[in-house]
């Protein structure tokens, strides 16, 4: 230090002229070689009316440093606009800013604080006053060295329209957690385990996906009139992923985990849902009644189990927590599989102690007791609402698509496998 105070006073600003350019520069900046000289190269390149093109991160920083510090707007306009070049998982990787700012997968992790410095052009330095600096404060070059450079590399693929194969369950959940890391909500949407076919019977698209990807503001009711409590064709419930689909499809619900059991009682099937997932369905319910204004408000609904022996349906009206099963269709055209075999009026005539399996809902009753139950390991269901002959108002039906049930330990028990064995280990 005393050697440049005695070269130039550090203070003191010294205007420098460069071919058209003038800067003003400190004689610490001056008397010092504390600017790289490889950016200053660049730097000189650009004053020289040459396009000059960041090679990696380090390089960027560096010159974005320098263009800041030696006031070049045009320099500093056109890094702002270039890619984005950042490290993840030690690999680098230039990304075109374009692919980063489409309306599904915008605002993201690089335009929400990360790499502010590169971010906000009216505020370069974030936390000091530019006009007092001497030189630009340190900047560390953008850098996520937690994720895999793998995963993200897969995920620009992505973004940038290309499929990419789905190996297995655990690559699929890689690709999400980044995906969720990143911000990608687009890209979320597209990566969560769901089917769209078209259903050429019901002449209507339908989309599968499972509960807890449910999202509210893919919910939809498509009502062509007014739901009455005399209204007697349901109303099936539409779903659109957000961020994703232009249009809503006709919703079939999986629910997955052994967190629904169907009980089968005298006034018919109802399902009861455990833990987590009995908060997730009554919430998706809620949402459902709230989008046909058929409730005031979330915030004053309650809900109570209110069961029409004439017609299951659930009337969302009064307390919640009082809410234990919620009415269930089982038709004909239903898949159904209990301990391995499927389903049959025949099957329900022997394995109900000569009680009546219904006609055409397969409704299991009982003349006294509980009667029988299944646990459901994997159900897909059809979310209907449907007008009651009681005068309680609308009200909700799960209809079954496709159920693959047990009744009994020994029957999950027998789907159990051993573990892999332990390593032996050599001495």
């Amino acid at each position: 230090m005393s050697y440049i105070q005695d070269t130039l006073p550090p203070w003191e600003v010294f205007s420098i002229q460069v071919s058209t350019e003038l800067f003003k520069l400190s004689g610490m900046s001056i008397s010092s070689d504390d600017r790289d000289p490889g950016a200053f190269k660049d730097v000189v390149l650009h004053l020289q009316g040459y396009h000059v093109a960041p090679r990696d991160e380090l390089h960027f920083t560096r010159l974005f440093a320098d263009a800041q510090f030696y006031s070049l707007p045009k320099l500093v306009s056109q890094l702002y606009s270039s890619s984005i070049f950042v490290s993840v998982g030690y690999r680098q990787f230039q990304i075109p800013r374009d692919l980063l700012t489409s309306s599904a997968n915008s605002p993201n992790f690089f335009s929400l604080g990360f790499a502010t410095h590169f971010s906000c052009p009216d505020n370069p330095f974030p936390g000091n006053d530019s006009n007092k600096l001497v030189r630009p404060p340190t900047i560390t070059p953008p850098c996520i060295p937690n994720r895999s450079a793998e995963t993200f590399s897969e995920l620009l693929h992505l973004l940038r329209g290309y499929p990419v194969h789905i190996r297995n369950q655990s690559h699929r959940e890689e690709l999400l957690r980044d995906a969720r890391y990143f911000h990608f909500k687009g890209l979320e949407q597209q990566l969560i385990p769901h089917q769209i076919s078209y259903n050429s019977l019901r002449q209507q698209e339908e989309i599968t996906i499972q509960l807890e990807n449910i999202k509210k503001s893919g919910i939809s009711v498509s009502v062509g009139g007014a739901i009455t409590a005399t209204s007697s064709a349901p109303v099936f419930v539409n779903y659109a992923r957000p961020h994703v689909d232009d249009r809503g499809r006709e919703l079939i619900l999986e629910i997955r985990g052994e967190a629904t059991r169907i009980c089968f009682k005298q006034n018919g099937p109802q399902a009861e849902f455990l833990k987590e997932t009995r908060n997730r369905v009554l919430k998706l319910l809620e949402i459902v009644m709230e989008k046909l204004d058929l409730i005031p408000s979330t915030k004053t609904l309650k809900l109570q189990r209110s069961i029409d022996k004439n017609e299951q349906l659930l009337d969302l009206t009064i307390a919640r927590s009082n809410v234990h099963f919620i009415p269930i269709s089982l038709e004909t055209q239903s898949d159904i599989t209990v301990d391995g075999k499927r389903y049959t009026k025949e099957l329900a005539s022997a394995t109900d102690d000569g009680t009546n399996s219904g006609d055409c809902t397969r409704k299991r009753q009982r003349k006294d007791g509980p009667g029988v139950s299944w646990i459901v390991k994997t159900g897909q269901w059809r979310v209907s609402i449907k007008g009651k002959h009681a005068g309680n108002g609308p009200g909700c039906i799960l209809t079954a698509v496709k159920i693959d049930a047990f009744t009994s330990e020994l029957e999950r028990n027998m789907d159990r496998v051993f573990l892999e064995p332990p390593i032996s280990s050599k001495d």
